[in-house]
């Protein structure tokens, strides 16, 4: 996938080893008004082994203008232009050797969005999905629509049980929508307050909720594979 539209171009940060010499890889997506660096700081806490990971930065450091929740055309082009990026960064993995089943997408908050959006509209065998704070894109969303299967792709999803931004239900989560798209999913973080995992909001420690996520992905990791062990624990719309 070529990326086009107004997020072509934007810087890309990388941490970790070159993809060519890494075993895994993690592309890692911010929230609406963070930048790159904001997400790839995970890396360096996580300090997952032999993991190349890859920050994608938005234009004016929002994916899209209005909310998930609003009609897919009224966040055109720039949603599409997203996926390209996203798309496109996968595209890079392959063609570096890298198999998908070793490629993980992460997303905060709108980021989480975007990786939730694509995984619907691309389901295969991703090395895992990591969702915090966000679901699938559109004013209505329609599980039959979406064709293809999760199966095998082992699946984060959190969120806090009283965030304003998400109404949350098994229709916005790219692990929940039909049978077919996999049973691999765990279940999300249905405490704290608004924007939050466990008294953590999008502008403190995401990265806490990231060890979370991917140390629960690691728990299951003989049943569902994931791809690498993992040791240790912007607005959103």
């Amino acid at each position: 996938m070529i990326p086009f539209g107004p997020h072509a171009g934007q810087p890309l940060l990388r941490s970790g080893p070159p993809v060519d010499k890494a075993a895994n890889a993690v592309i890692a997506i911010h929230g609406r008004g963070a930048n790159a660096s904001d997400i790839i700081s995970i890396a360096k806490t996580l300090k997952v082994p032999d993991t190349a990971w890859l920050a994608p930065e938005a234009a004016a450091h929002t994916w899209y203008p209005y909310s998930f929740l609003n009609p897919v055309e009224q966040n055109q082009p720039f949603l599409d232009s997203a996926i390209s990026i996203v798309g496109g960064l996968l595209q890079h993995l392959q063609d570096s050797g890298m198999p998908l089943e070793r490629a993980v997408l992460l997303g905060f908050s709108q980021g989480a969005c975007l990786a939730s959006e694509f995984v619907a509209r691309y389901p295969r065998r991703y090395g895992g999905v990591v969702i915090f704070s966000g679901g699938l894109i559109g004013e209505q969303i329609d599980p039959a629509s979406f064709q293809g299967s999760l199966e095998q792709t082992p699946i984060f999803g959190g969120c806090s049980d009283s965030d304003p931004h998400i109404r949350w239900s098994s229709s916005r989560s790219p692990g929940r929508s039909r049978a077919r798209w996999g049973r691999r999913r765990l279940p999300g973080l249905r405490n704290g307050t608004h924007h939050q995992h466990r008294g953590t909001d999008r502008r403190a420690r995401p990265d806490r909720a990231a060890r979370r996520g991917l140390t629960q992905l690691h728990l299951t990791r003989a049943r569902a594979k994931l791809p690498f062990p993992v040791h240790g624990m912007g607005n959103f719309d």
